[in-house]
């Protein structure tokens, strides 16, 4: 039996005639037909490429001599058991299987039952997970039977040993067009006018099949200029709110980190693994897609649809306000879903904070009250060039990461030494020519240490001692100034030599 995966659409033409070798379909909107030239194999695996016209070529089938007598159509859908997709595929036959059997009785039976088939098409439609077909009862070396699976999921797909695996792309425009105008269902003429304005909407939706059919579904029997183009506004307004530019894998990933969602594991490269893994997984069920930025860096991203799904979803979970007299509560609205104020207080609010990200901002003062963010586990102020003081961060004995790399800091935080659970440390010398000695050897958990030199701009070289480096036993990435050459020696043999740096960059002398 071959297994193929198909990975879901829509498209505007059926089968109506079929024979060996040849099929003829016609086009639902003109009426016009072709013939393709085609052998069975060829047809499943090219012909294939979105859920409409496998439903046509599964009815087309029965059409064609000595090819297959029996097409089965099964809806397998979200959390199925093994015992429910066999109760689905004998009530397909039709079998009567017993509730009393095991699972290996009744897969027997199914099995049995099946085997007298001659030659079977069987579609498993918006499966989920993976399944071993044994078990469940499809015999997987029945000769001149065939198996296709419409899944969500490259994984499922490759869990199920698929022999070819098909990626449904978006409609074209004619396609997504016609569509449209079918779930639109208007019978009258558009006037050209509406039908420029439909056709704008129509390209919104970006060739995706359920975006267009809510939309054309909206709008069906809406007849006036001023609708259509109330909603092409609100269409283009809502696409420039959640236009998504894109972020960076490894930036992604390190947020991830910082959240704590990325947990547990023994190096920093094991966990950038294991996030990689995660979108990945994303991307093969198309809740991200990845793209390449202008330094060929990789990058992911969400269409604006499923962006705009996220969005609303958090607005509903993050409620936030806005104004000045916040603490009249008897102001507020129920609807309220935003709240915003700053005060010199305005951090004590935040102790369950994870991350604080300032990153390239003009921010020119750190409130005091950063200092009581004790569940902190991120502080990122890259780029902040007119910050010049951050706040003691004796408290802040969670903080895994921190980045103050090309801020314009005058001295380094108070109560650097007692951050014992720091993994990441980015930062420049704040223009003193030298780290202050006893800070490194506390910072036991440190993975990623980079010492810039360079502030706003300007070449301030800092240097940093070999010896209280060589106390970072977890160091997998290091750029650091060493003063003396004597320094990198005493590193080098100071470190711990069954340990190995992934990354490293090291200057010796002025």
């Amino acid at each position: 039996m071959a297994v193929i995966g198909v990975e879901f659409f829509d498209k505007m033409e059926e089968i109506i005639a079929a024979d060996e070798g040849r099929i003829v379909v016609e086009e639902r909107n003109t009426g016009s037909s072709r013939s393709i030239e085609c052998s069975l194999p060829k047809l499943l695996h090219l012909k294939l490429r979105n859920l409409s016209e496998l439903k046509s070529i599964c009815s087309g089938l029965r059409k064609i001599p000595d090819t297959f007598h029996h097409v089965y159509w099964i809806t397998v859908s979200q959390n199925v058991s093994i015992y429910e997709l066999q109760n689905l595929i004998a009530k397909c036959l039709p079998l009567y299987l017993s509730n009393e059997g095991s699972e290996i009785q009744r897969a027997q039976e199914l099995s049995e039952a099946l085997g007298t088939k001659r030659q079977y098409f069987l579609i498993l439609d918006d499966l989920w997970g993976t399944y071993d077909l044994e078990k469940v009862g499809i015999p997987i070396q029945e000769k001149g039977c065939k198996l296709i699976l419409t899944t969500r999921s490259l994984k499922v797909c490759r869990g199920m040993g698929c022999l070819h695996k098909i990626k449904v792309e978006p409609l074209n425009w004619d396609e997504a067009w016609t569509l449209f105008m079918r779930k639109l269902e208007h019978d009258v003429e558009l006037s050209p006018e509406v039908e420029q304005i439909a056709k704008s909407v129509t390209k919104e939706c970006a060739g995706l099949p359920l975006a267009i059919i809510t939309m054309a579904g909206s709008m069906r029997g809406v007849d006036g200029l001023h609708a259509w183009r109330n909603i092409l506004g609100k269409l283009k307004e809502s696409k420039a709110k959640m236009k998504c530019s894109g972020i960076s894998r490894d930036d992604l990933i390190g947020y991830l980190i910082d959240e704590g969602m990325i947990d547990g594991f023994k190096s920093r490269q094991a966990e950038f693994d294991e996030g990689h893994m995660m979108l990945d997984e994303l991307e093969n069920v198309c809740l991200l897609e990845s793209f390449d930025d202008d330094n060929g860096c990789r990058g992911v991203r969400m269409h604006d649809l499923i962006r705009d799904m996220a969005h609303q979803i958090q607005l509903m979970n993050l409620p936030i306000m806005v104004g000045e007299e916040l603490l009249d509560v008897d102001n507020w609205k129920e609807d309220l879903v935003r709240v915003s104020w700053t005060s010199d207080s305005f951090f004590k609010q935040l102790n369950r904070l994870k991350i604080l990200n300032l990153s390239n901002t003009n921010i020119e003062v750190l409130p005091d009250s950063v200092s009581d963010l004790m569940g902190l586990s991120a502080l990122l102020l890259k780029g902040c060039k007119q910050l010049r003081h951050v706040p003691s961060l004796k408290k802040l004995r969670l903080l895994k990461r921190l980045d103050l790399s090309d801020a314009g800091l005058e001295h380094l935080p108070q109560g650097m030494e007692y951050l014992s659970n720091l993994r990441y440390l980015k930062l420049n010398g704040c223009r003193q020519k030298e780290f202050p000695a006893g800070i490194l050897p506390k910072l036991s958990s440190l993975q990623v240490f980079v010492l810039d030199d360079w502030v706003n701009g300007q070449y301030a070289p800092v240097t940093v001692k070999g010896k209280e480096v060589a106390c970072l036993r977890k160091l997998e990435t290091l750029e650091c100034h060493f003063e003396l050459f004597s320094d990198l020696v005493g590193y080098l043999k100071s470190r711990d030599e069954t340990l190995s740096l992934n990354t490293y960059r090291f200057l010796v002398g002025q």
